[in-house]
């Protein structure tokens, strides 16, 4: 029988997630280009994306595909999704739209075709 110990577990978890920081961030700098190199410090990538998991963590947000998304959204188009100037953004993820994929597309649907900030 094979047992895994806690620390184990541990290790293997950071790992799967510095994989996953690391595929993010380079998906980030292909579709956002201009705005990484503008507005994100090349070593502040990593605790962005960290707290970015956090928050999408927050709104129900766990698969990979849809946090991953969502830390574009979080960090492009509302970085300050957690102040109430975005409460309309903050009133879709809560709201009653079942599928966090369908509100992440809805929001950057809004955001990028009618440059709503509200």
């Amino acid at each position: 029988m094979l047992i895994i110990r806690k620390e184990q577990m541990r290790i293997l978890e950071e790992s799967r997630h510095q994989d996953f920081i690391r595929r993010t961030r380079h998906l980030l700098e292909k579709h956002f280009p201009h705005q990484c190199d503008k507005q994100i410090k090349p070593e502040d990538f990593e605790s962005l994306i960290r707290q970015s998991c956090v928050t999408a963590e927050k709104y129900g947000i766990t698969s990979e595909n849809e946090v991953a998304k969502f830390i574009g959204f979080l960090l492009f188009v509302f970085p300050d999704l957690e102040q109430s100037v975005r409460l309309k953004a903050r009133t879709i993820l809560e709201g009653s739209i079942p599928e966090k994929m369908l509100q992440i597309n809805y929001l950057l649907e809004r955001s990028l075709s009618s440059g709503d900030s509200e």
